[in-house]
């Protein structure tokens, strides 16, 4: 998020100016650090008054309405959940570790029977673990490739060009 915030940046900085761009795209890193320094400040990990990263936040707050009006207000909530949107990927990683910690342990019970329990445990590891690399290579493209048009685009990205113009009536 914060690199497509950073092209946005550079995008109002090249068409606007730095001022432009500080209030419409940069206000947002302003806006960040002051949460962060809140939840810094209250996990115990900052020794920085919570006023201090209210302030921040706040400067930031108000920059944004300044460079991007009331919609760049109503954006806020986003950022919080475009970065949970984010933490799904890490999820879909988790959920298929733990698909293939069950595949090997379900798999580890046929081996420890012998005789023709182990080709059993064979064909058992072979299609669980295919199944979960298949789920393992689709998923997070799919997560991720949603994220970036839905989350990412928006942060630096206008649609422009020439209106749609059909050949007939």
């Amino acid at each position: 998020m914060n690199f497509g915030f950073f092209l946005g940046f550079v995008n109002k900085f090249k068409e606007h100016g730095f001022v432009h761009a500080m209030l419409e795209k940069g206000s947002w890193f302003v806006v960040e650090a002051g949460i962060a320094l809140i939840a810094l400040n209250y996990l115990g990990y900052a020794s920085v008054s919570p006023y201090v990263g209210g302030a921040v936040f706040l400067a930031g707050l108000l920059m944004i309405l300044k460079g991007e009006g009331i919609k760049g207000v109503v954006e806020l909530p986003a950022l919080l959940s475009n970065t949970l949107s984010y933490t799904r990927i890490m999820a879909v990683g988790l959920a298929s570790a733990s698909l293939a910690i069950v595949v090997n342990e379900f798999a580890g019970e046929f081996f420890h029977m012998g005789g023709i329990y182990m080709f059993i445990a064979v064909i058992i590891l072979v299609l669980g673990h295919s199944v979960n690399l298949a789920l393992g290579i689709l998923g997070p493209f799919l997560h991720s490739l949603r994220l970036h048009y839905v989350e990412f685009f928006t942060k630096f990205f206008e649609g422009g060009g020439k209106q749609y113009k059909p050949f007939g009536r």
